[in-house]
């Protein structure tokens, strides 16, 4: 059977634009600049047919004031984000939009000092579902705080019902859950 004609790029969708995904940002804009075959980080510059390169950011959904409304470049920098900055120059990439906060936000972290915490921006949540399809979003990547259960099924819904892949990056189950098991599979 003849293999599926390589698409040009892989279209991502973010939700949590948190220190993970700063480093991860940052890195796409680093590989970018350095195209040798050895590079520190990299196990295989090529999979499938696919570098770092071939990784576009399309959407990114957040829930904090100082990163709502920002294009993503920015927003990687904004606190209380502290990932190392080794690319201050990244691509501005989308514009990040309002997630739903539901168990997103902690109270204890509600308590900590402004720099060191979220602050919940008061901006009208997007259709997660809508913009996802509008952005043509191949996978959405899940960078939520640990522990946020019901932010993270939300999403994983939100990604059934575009039709996207989903990509959980924190330890809270969704395909070992027999209920999505069921909706995955």
């Amino acid at each position: 059977m003849p293999s599926k004609p390589k698409q040009s790029k892989i279209r991502i969708a973010v939700v949590g634009v948190g220190n993970c995904f700063s480093a991860l940002y940052q890195g796409f804009a680093y590989y970018k600049e350095n195209s040798s075959e050895d590079i520190p980080g990299l196990m295989f510059r090529d999979i499938g047919g696919y570098a770092p390169t071939d990784i576009e950011v399309v959407a990114a959904f957040e829930v904090d004031k100082r990163k709502v409304g920002i294009p993503v470049g920015k927003a990687i920098f904004a606190k209380p984000n502290c990932c190392r900055v080794f690319m201050p120059k990244v691509p501005d990439g989308p514009i990040v939009q309002m997630g739903n906060v539901l168990d997103g936000v902690s109270d204890y972290m509600l308590e900590q000092p402004e720099d060191e915490s979220f602050r919940v921006s008061d901006k009208k949540t997007v259709d997660v579902v809508k913009v996802l399809k509008d952005s043509r979003a191949d996978i959405l990547v899940n960078y939520l705080p640990v522990g946020s259960q019901m932010a993270t099924e939300f999403y994983a819904q939100a990604a059934i019902d575009a039709n996207v892949a989903f990509l959980n990056c924190i330890p809270v189950f969704i395909a070992s859950n027999p209920v999505w098991e069921k909706k995955i599979y």
